[in-house]
């Protein structure tokens, strides 16, 4: 499989407030320069694409039919002010005085329910806790560089069916106005802002959500769309904590679009395969152009942060049962996983399954097209 990494991704690297401790972020560059150790000892192409340098903020937008433009694309699926926040905060708390250039920048407090102001405040440290909702998305020096840095490759991998993007940091808790869950952009909002510009307005996709944790952010931008389904596979009242109940289905017009799966703690794999060939059946009735996995790896037995009974081969089955059902043009988007040593070899499984669900429908002749 083609998979694409950008290095600026690797300069993010920031504090969190983990239970009642201050500590490194567990989301942290060793996560991805692990898996790249360990994809180099196998045969997928692990392609090094750069982001394309910023536009000024003072210049306009990029014209439309320049669909596939970094920052039009994030102009228009995210609040310009959040962006401006987001690119601007660290350096300008620095060169007042108020931080070192090497700290990190967390909220202090957050607005209260209904009780908040209309507009983002003045005040750095006021504004941190506007645009984020919890505390374990600080800001550092390299936060802004690494959240834009593209997945969109410039070379043929528009000709691939499917595509996995070492995205970092990972997207699907933020909102297009907040950081949350170690998320500042939302990047399968992103991606299908990129496919519809490719493929028109009205192309139907899904996203398929296998993260421990519920993609509050993602359901929440969907919620009402007919041509975007969501489904999530997740920890049951686990963060994100608010959202992820079997009862938000989505509201007119799209009302039916969105389907959780809240699973138990330690939940089996046989259990988990099961539910998960009942998501793929939903997503199969929709008969999308295009999937986008939200690929989170927390799902391992020994991830701090999540965890079900998931070990590496089971990996491999989801893979080929994902792919099984969906021959269809797909992208995988790298969300959670924070076992440094076994996140490599998990990634690894699921891509081997891939490879073999991939096989099984070339083998049956099944060549993909919209039915």
């Amino acid at each position: 499989m083609l998979v694409l990494h950008d290095p600026t991704t690797l300069t993010h690297q920031t504090v969190e407030l983990l239970g009642s401790s201050l500590i490194p972020a567990l989301e942290s560059p060793e996560r991805i320069t692990s898996i790249l150790s360990y994809l180099a000892t196998t045969h997928h192409e692990v392609r090094t694409i750069h982001a394309p340098p910023e536009h000024s903020p003072s210049s306009p937008c990029p014209p439309a039919t320049d669909g596939l433009d970094l920052d039009r694309l994030l102009a228009i699926t995210h609040k310009a002010d959040y962006l401006a926040h987001l690119r601007t905060v660290h350096a300008s708390a620095a060169a007042a005085g108020l931080i070192d250039t090497s700290a990190s920048l967390l909220p202090e407090c957050f607005p209260p329910r209904d009780l908040g102001p209309s507009k983002a405040p003045s005040d750095p440290w006021a504004r941190l806790g506007w645009f984020a909702f919890d505390m374990s998305s600080g800001i550092g020096a390299g936060t802004w560089a690494a959240t834009r840095a593209t997945v969109l490759g410039d070379g043929d991998e528009e000709n691939k069916l499917s595509v996995l993007a070492l995205t970092r940091p990972p997207g699907h808790h933020c909102t297009t106005t907040q950081a949350g869950g170690y998320c500042y952009v939302n990047n399968a909002v992103v991606a299908v802002a990129a496919v519809r510009a490719l493929n028109g307005v009205n192309s139907q996709i899904a996203i398929l959500d296998l993260d421990f944790h519920h993609g509050n952010g993602t359901q929440g931008v969907y919620y009402e769309d007919q041509d975007v389904m969501y489904v999530s596979l997740h920890g049951k009242d686990e963060y994100p904590y608010y959202t992820g109940a079997e009862e938000e289905e989505g509201e007119e017009p799209g009302e039916g679009m969105n389907v959780n799966i809240p699973l138990p703690v330690k939940c089996s794999a046989e259990r988990y395969v099961e539910e998960l060939e009942g998501g793929l059946r939903v997503i199969d009735g929709f008969q999308p152009d295009c999937l986008l996995v939200s690929l989170g790896f927390d799902t391992f037995h020994l991830d701090p942060l999540g965890g079900f009974a998931l070990d590496t081969p089971d990996y491999k089955v989801i893979g080929q049962r994902v792919r099984r059902s969906f021959r269809g043009p797909a992208v995988l988007l790298l969300e959670g996983g924070y076992v440094l040593d076994r996140l490599g070899p998990n990634l690894g499984a699921f891509l081997e399954g891939w490879i073999v669900g991939d096989r099984e429908i070339w083998r049956g002749g099944k060549k993909w097209r919209k039915k």
